[in-house]
Protein backbone atom coordinates (compact mmCIF):
# COMPACT_ATOMS: atom_id res chain seq x y z
CA UNK A 1 0.00 0.00 0.00
CA UNK A 2 1.57 3.36 -1.01
CA UNK A 3 2.43 5.85 1.70
CA UNK A 4 0.08 8.82 1.98
CA UNK A 5 1.20 12.14 0.53
CA UNK A 6 1.30 15.07 3.02
CA UNK A 7 -1.09 17.98 2.52
CA UNK A 8 -2.66 20.77 4.48
CA UNK A 9 -6.24 20.90 5.73
CA UNK A 10 -7.93 23.80 7.38
CA UNK A 11 -9.83 22.77 10.50
CA UNK A 12 -12.52 24.72 12.32
CA UNK A 13 -11.64 24.26 15.99
CA UNK A 14 -12.50 26.26 19.08
CA UNK A 15 -14.22 28.80 16.86
CA UNK A 16 -11.12 29.63 14.82
CA UNK A 17 -9.69 28.48 11.50
CA UNK A 18 -6.35 26.80 12.08
CA UNK A 19 -3.87 25.10 9.76
CA UNK A 20 -3.43 21.37 10.29
CA UNK A 21 -0.92 19.07 8.62
CA UNK A 22 -2.89 16.03 7.47
CA UNK A 23 -2.49 12.89 5.40
CA UNK A 24 -3.70 12.65 1.84
CA UNK A 25 -7.23 11.31 1.91
CA UNK A 26 -7.25 10.53 5.65
CA UNK A 27 -7.62 12.87 8.63
CA UNK A 28 -9.47 13.13 11.92
CA UNK A 29 -12.67 15.07 12.50
CA UNK A 30 -11.87 17.39 15.44
CA UNK A 31 -15.04 16.98 17.51
CA UNK A 32 -15.48 19.35 20.45
CA UNK A 33 -18.25 18.99 23.07
CA UNK A 34 -20.18 22.25 23.01
CA UNK A 35 -21.06 23.30 25.64
CA UNK A 36 -19.17 21.09 28.12
CA UNK A 37 -21.17 18.12 29.48
CA UNK A 38 -23.93 18.68 26.90
CA UNK A 39 -23.44 15.39 24.98
CA UNK A 40 -23.46 17.49 21.77
CA UNK A 41 -20.23 17.40 19.74
CA UNK A 42 -19.35 19.66 16.81
CA UNK A 43 -16.67 19.42 14.13
CA UNK A 44 -15.87 21.34 10.97
CA UNK A 45 -13.16 21.29 8.32
CA UNK A 46 -12.18 23.20 5.21
CA UNK A 47 -10.25 21.46 2.46
CA UNK A 48 -10.15 20.85 -1.29
CA UNK A 49 -10.65 17.86 -3.54
CA UNK A 50 -7.35 16.52 -4.90
CA UNK A 51 -8.93 14.89 -7.95
CA UNK A 52 -12.07 13.47 -9.51
CA UNK A 53 -13.62 10.12 -8.61
CA UNK A 54 -13.95 8.01 -5.48
CA UNK A 55 -10.29 7.06 -5.71
CA UNK A 56 -9.41 10.63 -4.73
CA UNK A 57 -11.86 10.68 -1.80
CA UNK A 58 -11.08 12.31 1.54
CA UNK A 59 -11.88 10.19 4.60
CA UNK A 60 -12.57 12.08 7.81
CA UNK A 61 -12.43 9.64 10.73
CA UNK A 62 -13.91 9.71 14.23
CA UNK A 63 -14.68 7.32 17.08
CA UNK A 64 -18.28 6.81 18.16
CA UNK A 65 -20.22 4.98 20.83
CA UNK A 66 -23.17 2.70 20.13
CA UNK A 67 -26.33 4.79 19.95
CA UNK A 68 -24.66 8.02 18.83
CA UNK A 69 -26.31 9.95 16.01
CA UNK A 70 -24.57 11.93 13.28
CA UNK A 71 -25.59 14.74 10.94
CA UNK A 72 -23.19 15.95 8.23
CA UNK A 73 -23.30 18.56 5.47
CA UNK A 74 -20.75 19.44 2.79
CA UNK A 75 -20.71 22.60 0.68
CA UNK A 76 -18.36 22.98 -2.29
CA UNK A 77 -17.12 26.38 -3.45
CA UNK A 78 -17.98 25.41 -7.06
CA UNK A 79 -21.54 24.18 -7.44
CA UNK A 80 -20.68 21.93 -10.38
CA UNK A 81 -18.50 19.82 -8.07
CA UNK A 82 -21.76 18.19 -6.88
CA UNK A 83 -20.00 16.64 -3.86
CA UNK A 84 -20.63 13.07 -2.73
CA UNK A 85 -21.09 12.45 1.00
CA UNK A 86 -20.84 8.97 2.54
CA UNK A 87 -20.82 7.55 6.08
CA UNK A 88 -18.78 4.36 6.52
CA UNK A 89 -19.21 2.12 9.59
CA UNK A 90 -16.38 0.20 11.37
CA UNK A 91 -17.03 -2.81 9.11
CA UNK A 92 -16.43 -0.72 5.98
CA UNK A 93 -20.11 -0.58 4.97
CA UNK A 94 -21.83 2.57 3.72
CA UNK A 95 -24.73 3.33 6.09
CA UNK A 96 -25.69 6.80 4.79
CA UNK A 97 -25.13 8.68 1.56
CA UNK A 98 -26.09 11.93 -0.12
CA UNK A 99 -25.21 13.38 -3.52
CA UNK A 100 -24.95 17.11 -4.08
CA UNK A 101 -26.83 19.05 -6.73
CA UNK A 102 -25.90 22.17 -8.64
CA UNK A 103 -25.93 24.21 -5.44
CA UNK A 104 -22.83 22.33 -4.29
CA UNK A 105 -24.44 20.99 -1.09
CA UNK A 106 -25.12 17.48 0.18
CA UNK A 107 -26.25 16.36 3.63
CA UNK A 108 -27.72 13.56 5.70
CA UNK A 109 -29.47 13.85 9.05
CA UNK A 110 -29.42 12.12 12.45
CA UNK A 111 -28.03 8.76 11.28
CA UNK A 112 -27.94 6.15 14.05
CA UNK A 113 -24.49 4.69 14.73
CA UNK A 114 -25.38 1.23 16.08
CA UNK A 115 -21.87 -0.02 16.83
CA UNK A 116 -18.94 1.43 18.76
CA UNK A 117 -15.74 2.00 16.82
CA UNK A 118 -14.07 4.06 14.11
CA UNK A 119 -16.34 5.63 11.49
CA UNK A 120 -15.49 7.63 8.36
CA UNK A 121 -17.18 10.54 6.67
CA UNK A 122 -16.06 10.16 3.04
CA UNK A 123 -16.30 13.03 0.56
CA UNK A 124 -15.39 13.22 -3.12
CA UNK A 125 -16.45 14.65 -6.46
CA UNK A 126 -17.14 12.91 -9.76
CA UNK A 127 -17.21 16.10 -11.81
CA UNK A 128 -15.11 19.07 -10.71
CA UNK A 129 -12.30 19.74 -8.23
CA UNK A 130 -13.15 22.48 -5.76
CA UNK A 131 -12.55 23.78 -2.28
CA UNK A 132 -15.14 22.54 0.20
CA UNK A 133 -16.32 22.91 3.78
CA UNK A 134 -17.67 20.04 5.88
CA UNK A 135 -19.75 20.24 9.05
CA UNK A 136 -20.41 17.23 11.30
CA UNK A 137 -22.60 17.17 14.41
CA UNK A 138 -22.68 14.18 16.77
CA UNK A 139 -25.14 13.66 19.62
CA UNK A 140 -25.19 11.35 22.63
CA UNK A 141 -28.39 12.87 23.99
CA UNK A 142 -29.91 15.98 22.37
CA UNK A 143 -32.19 15.50 19.36
CA UNK A 144 -30.47 16.40 16.09
CA UNK A 145 -32.83 18.32 13.85
CA UNK A 146 -33.75 16.83 10.48
CA UNK A 147 -35.14 18.57 7.42
CA UNK A 148 -37.80 19.18 6.32
CA UNK A 149 -38.91 20.88 9.55
CA UNK A 150 -39.81 24.28 8.14
CA UNK A 151 -43.37 24.69 9.49
CA UNK A 152 -45.82 23.55 12.16
CA UNK A 153 -46.97 20.94 9.64
CA UNK A 154 -43.57 19.23 9.54
CA UNK A 155 -41.92 19.70 12.94
CA UNK A 156 -39.34 17.43 14.47
CA UNK A 157 -40.66 15.60 17.55
CA UNK A 158 -37.97 15.49 20.26
CA UNK A 159 -38.24 12.98 23.11
CA UNK A 160 -39.07 14.11 26.64
CA UNK A 161 -36.65 14.27 29.53
CA UNK A 162 -38.64 14.05 32.79
CA UNK A 163 -37.52 16.13 35.76
CA UNK A 164 -38.97 16.80 39.21
CA UNK A 165 -42.03 18.97 38.57
CA UNK A 166 -41.15 19.66 34.95
CA UNK A 167 -39.94 18.12 31.72
CA UNK A 168 -37.39 19.13 29.12
CA UNK A 169 -36.59 18.98 25.42
CA UNK A 170 -33.04 19.40 24.05
CA UNK A 171 -32.50 20.00 20.34
CA UNK A 172 -29.36 20.72 18.31
CA UNK A 173 -29.38 22.01 14.77
CA UNK A 174 -28.03 24.51 12.28
CA UNK A 175 -29.30 27.25 10.00
CA UNK A 176 -27.55 27.10 6.60
CA UNK A 177 -28.02 29.92 4.12
CA UNK A 178 -31.09 28.41 2.45
CA UNK A 179 -32.92 27.77 5.74
CA UNK A 180 -34.80 31.07 5.96
CA UNK A 181 -37.91 29.37 7.42
CA UNK A 182 -35.98 28.07 10.43
CA UNK A 183 -36.42 24.81 12.37
CA UNK A 184 -39.70 23.81 14.04
CA UNK A 185 -40.07 21.40 16.97
CA UNK A 186 -43.30 20.09 18.51
CA UNK A 187 -43.85 20.70 22.23
CA UNK A 188 -47.18 18.87 22.54
CA UNK A 189 -50.42 20.11 24.09
CA UNK A 190 -49.86 22.61 26.90
CA UNK A 191 -52.28 24.02 29.47
CA UNK A 192 -52.82 27.60 30.58
CA UNK A 193 -50.36 28.38 33.34
CA UNK A 194 -47.55 26.17 32.06
CA UNK A 195 -44.22 28.00 32.12
CA UNK A 196 -41.95 27.57 29.07
CA UNK A 197 -38.29 28.41 29.65
CA UNK A 198 -36.05 28.71 26.58
CA UNK A 199 -32.24 28.61 26.66
CA UNK A 200 -30.36 28.92 23.37
CA UNK A 201 -26.62 28.22 23.20
CA UNK A 202 -24.41 28.98 20.21
CA UNK A 203 -20.84 29.28 21.50
CA UNK A 204 -17.41 29.17 19.83
CA UNK A 205 -18.26 26.26 17.49
CA UNK A 206 -21.06 28.32 15.90
CA UNK A 207 -20.94 31.24 13.48
CA UNK A 208 -24.11 32.61 15.13
CA UNK A 209 -23.23 35.52 17.40
CA UNK A 210 -25.23 36.13 20.55
CA UNK A 211 -28.60 37.63 19.66
CA UNK A 212 -28.50 36.62 15.98
CA UNK A 213 -30.92 33.70 16.39
CA UNK A 214 -34.56 34.08 17.43
CA UNK A 215 -36.70 31.57 19.34
CA UNK A 216 -40.43 31.81 18.64
CA UNK A 217 -43.43 30.01 20.15
CA UNK A 218 -46.42 29.09 18.00
CA UNK A 219 -49.87 27.79 18.92
CA UNK A 220 -51.63 25.49 16.46
CA UNK A 221 -54.09 27.41 14.28
CA UNK A 222 -52.31 30.75 14.59
CA UNK A 223 -50.03 32.06 11.83
CA UNK A 224 -48.14 34.50 14.03
CA UNK A 225 -46.01 33.53 17.04
CA UNK A 226 -47.49 34.01 20.49
CA UNK A 227 -44.04 35.03 21.71
CA UNK A 228 -40.63 35.62 20.14
CA UNK A 229 -37.24 36.75 21.48
CA UNK A 230 -33.54 36.72 20.64
CA UNK A 231 -32.60 36.21 24.30
CA UNK A 232 -33.34 33.47 26.83
CA UNK A 233 -36.82 33.79 28.30
CA UNK A 234 -39.65 32.30 30.34
CA UNK A 235 -43.18 32.49 28.91
CA UNK A 236 -46.45 31.69 30.71
CA UNK A 237 -48.96 29.85 28.52
CA UNK A 238 -52.27 31.74 28.42
CA UNK A 239 -54.42 29.41 26.35
CA UNK A 240 -54.46 25.63 26.12
CA UNK A 241 -53.38 24.22 22.78
CA UNK A 242 -50.75 22.43 20.76
CA UNK A 243 -47.49 24.39 20.79
CA UNK A 244 -44.36 24.52 18.66
CA UNK A 245 -41.01 26.25 18.95
CA UNK A 246 -39.00 27.65 16.03
CA UNK A 247 -35.32 28.61 15.84
CA UNK A 248 -34.52 31.04 13.03
CA UNK A 249 -32.14 33.79 11.96
CA UNK A 250 -32.99 36.58 9.57
CA UNK A 251 -29.56 37.34 8.16
CA UNK A 252 -26.78 35.41 9.96
CA UNK A 253 -27.27 31.94 8.54
CA UNK A 254 -24.45 29.73 7.26
CA UNK A 255 -22.96 26.24 7.23
CA UNK A 256 -21.61 26.57 10.79
CA UNK A 257 -24.61 28.45 12.24
CA UNK A 258 -25.16 25.85 14.95
CA UNK A 259 -27.32 26.02 18.05
CA UNK A 260 -28.34 23.94 21.06
CA UNK A 261 -31.85 24.70 22.34
CA UNK A 262 -33.13 23.62 25.75
CA UNK A 263 -36.86 23.99 26.44
CA UNK A 264 -38.07 23.32 29.99
CA UNK A 265 -41.78 23.21 30.79
CA UNK A 266 -43.07 23.47 34.35
CA UNK A 267 -46.37 21.63 34.37
CA UNK A 268 -48.67 20.92 37.29
CA UNK A 269 -50.76 18.48 35.23
CA UNK A 270 -48.70 16.70 32.58
CA UNK A 271 -50.75 16.41 29.39
CA UNK A 272 -48.86 15.55 26.25
CA UNK A 273 -50.55 14.56 23.06
CA UNK A 274 -48.92 14.12 19.69
CA UNK A 275 -50.75 13.39 16.48
CA UNK A 276 -49.60 10.04 15.01
CA UNK A 277 -48.62 11.60 11.66
CA UNK A 278 -46.05 13.83 13.35
CA UNK A 279 -43.69 10.97 14.21
CA UNK A 280 -42.15 9.91 10.90
CA UNK A 281 -38.46 9.06 11.38
CA UNK A 282 -37.31 9.45 7.80
CA UNK A 283 -39.19 12.65 7.10
CA UNK A 284 -39.17 14.45 10.40
CA UNK A 285 -36.28 13.12 12.46
CA UNK A 286 -38.35 11.49 15.20
CA UNK A 287 -36.05 9.50 17.47
CA UNK A 288 -37.53 6.49 19.23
Amino acid sequence: MPLPVPRKALVLAVGLLASLAGRAGVDTLPFVETPAASAFFAAGVMNSFDGVGSGAADDWTFDAEAGDRLTARIESAIGDARPRLRLINPAGQTIASADGDGSGAAEFFTVLLPLPGAYKVRVYTDTQVSDYRLRADLSRGPTLEAEPNNSVETPNVPPLIFLAGSYRFRMAGSLPDADSAGDFFALGTLDAGNAITSELFTGPQSSLPIGAARVSLFRSGQADPVFSANTNFTFAVVERGEYFVRVSSADTRGLFARYLLTITIADGVLRLRFSPFRCQPKAHGCQT
